[in-house]
């Protein structure tokens, strides 16, 4: 299928997922300046019986006209062409280049209140928009929500799943029998995998979708009550209780009992006051409470894993009814456990009194002060032009510290942590504001070294979408100024934005996951 035009016009470069359905790619329009790339989705009738393609290619035409009408909307991928080529069919959409929310959501860890609240916020107002068109998504999941690089936002994308609401007609059993029980398991309601989806089975559906993103925890692996039908997913995370009163309506059991429109949920959550602090994090549930099967096979991620989903990917899925299906969604999930695998210390050299394993830490969540109150001391920072292939950056840091332990600020935050986080700071400000260049992920490679260069602590390399992923967790802060030598010039005073560490939940996951680091080389 590479290279194939089709329609005269769409030309395949790159296969981005199959299904039972047919496949997705990513095409050039060869009829616009530039050759513009788009998402050019397959869809493969099962049967070429006569009867099943004329509902076949009913339903193409359904679903091509309900996006034509849903992509005046910027949060939703516009549709460019649809057409029949020997009795398959082609949807041509706009690419969404960004992050999948299942590569964002850090692996056995969670986002934080503040990302999920936005998270929400862009879905609902999505969806206000859908359900004012009187449609139902039908499969809200995190693969299916893309943050946009370009403006931070998140995308709706795979409408192959829409149920448009309309009168009865003759034909609309033959229908039903082709469209019903669509959806992922764990992220459906009862209504929806009985064939029969309503608005608030979206709300229940992206509910459940934020619950993932707090707990980093599957639903289908969620605890529940019995006496209720309840999911008790409070244990596992820290979120303030008007959040969790809000996303405990959304995921009732029962239509009835949930929000009626996601206009009522975009009220209720404008009603929280930002600043209500979050529980602690000495309440969150220990890993090894979490109900995950002891069958579970479990995915490690390496260094060089698949980088984050840069377009949408189409997927569909038919539950018959009376029966449960289990799915896991594919895709890579990038979170802190992968960002910090691909730093590395190097323990051929010790410093006095000191271990590069970062010894273990005493959490008291009480720190005294903030990094704007004191001044973290860098002998050099350099960074060097980048080089193709590859787009590396070479760079290098260097800390007059003989022992790195020492706390920097507050009562947990130690200068070896401050220099993990100045690498990551800079290089999301020189080299990886835009994670690719021509399709090619960029990097930065660190060498670090303290005792003013004479101890060399580790080479980092440090993947750009590693790097977007950390500042998306933790969010940007208050600019630093920093000396940096670029290209071997003099050095130069930068304003350079510093990860936001302030805070208990922050400073404490932060901390947890830099202990895991491990030498490269």
């Amino acid at each position: 299928m590479l290279d194939t035009l089709l329609d005269g016009r769409y030309k395949i470069i790159k296969t981005l997922s199959k299904g039972g359905f047919g496949q997705t790619y990513i095409a050039e329009d060869t009829r616009r300046p530039g050759c513009p790339q788009c998402v050019v989705k397959h869809l493969r009738p099962a049967s070429q019986d006569t009867q099943f393609l004329q509902v076949s290619r009913r339903l193409f035409t359904k679903e091509a006209e309900i996006l034509e009408k849903l992509g005046q909307n910027p949060q939703i991928p516009q549709l460019l062409a649809y057409f029949e080529i020997e009795r398959e069919f082609y949807l041509v959409q706009e690419l969404i280049v960004g992050t999948a929310l299942s590569d964002e959501i850090p692996h056995k860890s969670h986002l934080s209140e503040t990302a999920v609240r936005k998270l929400l916020q862009d879905v609902l107002t999505t969806l206000v928009f859908v359900h004012g068109h009187q449609v139902i998504h039908r499969d809200i999941k995190p693969s299916n929500l893309i943050r946009r690089w370009s403006d931070d936002r998140y995308v709706l994308i795979d409408f192959g799943a829409v149920k448009e609401i309309q009168a009865p007609r003759q034909d609309s059993s033959e229908l039903s029998q082709i469209t019903i029980g669509i959806g992922t398991h764990g992220y459906m309601p009862a209504e929806q995998i009985a064939g029969r989806p309503r608005f608030s089975s979206d709300l229940y559906a992206l509910g459940m979708v934020a619950i993932r993103a707090l707990t980093g925890i599957e639903p289908t692996h969620l605890p529940e009550d019995p006496t209720t039908g309840e999911l008790n997913w409070h244990a596992y995370t820290a979120v303030s209780p008007d959040l969790v009163q809000i996303l405990n309506r959304m995921t009732l059991p029962h239509f009835s009992q949930r929000y009626s429109s996601a206009q009522e949920v975009l009220q209720d959550l404008q009603r929280i006051d930002a600043t209500v602090p979050p529980v602690p994090p000495a309440a969150i549930a220990p890993r090894d409470r979490v109900p995950t099967p002891v069958d579970l096979p479990r995915t490690e991620f390496p260094p060089t894993a698949t980088p984050p989903t840069i377009a949408h990917v189409d997927s569909e899925i038919v539950l018959p009814p009376g029966r449960s299906l289990w799915l896991r969604a594919g895709g890579m999930m990038l979170g802190l456990a992968a960002i910090f695998s691909a730093f590395r210390l190097n323990p051929s050299k010790t410093l006095p009194q000191q271990s590069l394993q970062p010894p273990p830490l005493t959490l008291d969540y009480s720190p005294a002060l903030t990094r704007q109150d004191v001044v973290i001391p860098f002998t050099q920072i350099s960074l060097e032009p980048a080089k193709a292939p590859g787009y590396e950056r070479f760079a290098s840091l260097s800390v007059p510290d003989t022992d790195t332990t020492h706390l920097a600020f507050g009562s947990q935050i130690r200068r070896y942590d401050v220099h993990i986080a100045k690498m990551i700071e800079l290089s999301h400000y020189f080299h990886c504001m835009d994670p690719y260049a021509n399709g090619v992920e960029k990097a930065v490679v660190w060498d670090y070294r303290a005792d003013s260069g004479r101890v060399k602590m580790g080479v980092f390399r440090l993947r750009c979408t590693q790097v977007k992923e950390t500042v998306a967790i933790y969010g940007l802060g208050p600019p630093e100024p920093t000396d940096v030598r670029l290209g071997g010039q003099n050095p130069q005073s930068f304003e350079v934005p510093t990860l936001t560490l302030q805070g208990d939940w922050k400073v404490s996951h932060f901390l947890n996951f830099v202990q895991t680091l491990k030498p490269e080389r």
